[in-house]
């Protein structure tokens, strides 16, 4: 590992919050735009019946336009969960980063990086099981993704962090087939402003 080398600039990638605020403020007196139920897509005849006058790249980009949405919500969701498994007491307002910790490794999360795994026949992808987690005060420690310090299987809270690892080692490889890395990639996940940077370099905390 070398937390101090040179920052190459990458690929950033800023995914919106989900919900109405992520779009335009709707104009006063507008008619608001329809909302489709996703059943509408899942017969297939019906829905060839309905894009029987469209052409060729009226379809693609509509498909287009559907998976790109996909993407974003799977983005958004992703860090929701580095935070959830990150930021435990975290309140509205983010970690108070004015804290002093005894220990380095005992300060505020801010990003976490991943590095690219062995490559798989079907292509690159995150390695999702060792995460590199840079802290508030510079620190960068390595963890492993695994439940709270003592707790057992047998933990009420134990079944809801099995489900949240799950779903984020789906939506970190769903990522990965979106945006494609090269092997020897690094990831950087900002948990503040959930801000994705893409590049081959170790980042600086």
């Amino acid at each position: 590992m070398n937390p101090t080398g040179t920052i190459e600039v990458g690929v950033t990638r800023l995914p919106q919050a989900a919900g109405p605020a992520a779009g335009p403020d709707p104009t006063p007196g507008a008619v608001p735009a329809p909302r489709l139920d996703a059943a509408v897509f899942t017969d297939a005849d019906a829905f060839r019946a309905m894009v029987s006058h469209w052409n060729m790249d009226e379809l693609y980009t509509v498909g287009n336009l559907l998976m790109s949405e996909g993407e974003r919500l799977g983005a958004v969701e992703l860090v929701e969960i580095l935070r959830w498994l990150f930021l435990p007491d975290r309140d509205a307002t983010g970690p108070d980063l004015s804290d002093v910790p005894e220990e380095p490794q005992d300060a505020p999360v801010v990003k976490v990086e991943f590095v690219t795994d062995s490559p798989y026949e079907n292509g690159v992808f995150w390695a999702g099981e060792e995460v590199y987690l840079h802290h508030a005060n510079g620190h960068v420690s390595e963890t492993e993704i695994g439940p709270p310090e003592g707790m057992s299987d047998d933990d009420p809270f134990y079944a809801e962090w099995e489900e949240k690892v799950r779903r984020y080692e789906d939506l970190l490889a769903d990522y990965a087939r979106a945006n494609p890395p090269n092997e020897g990639d690094h990831l950087v996940v900002d948990l503040a402003t959930g801000e994705f940077d893409q590049s081959g370099r170790w980042s600086l905390a």
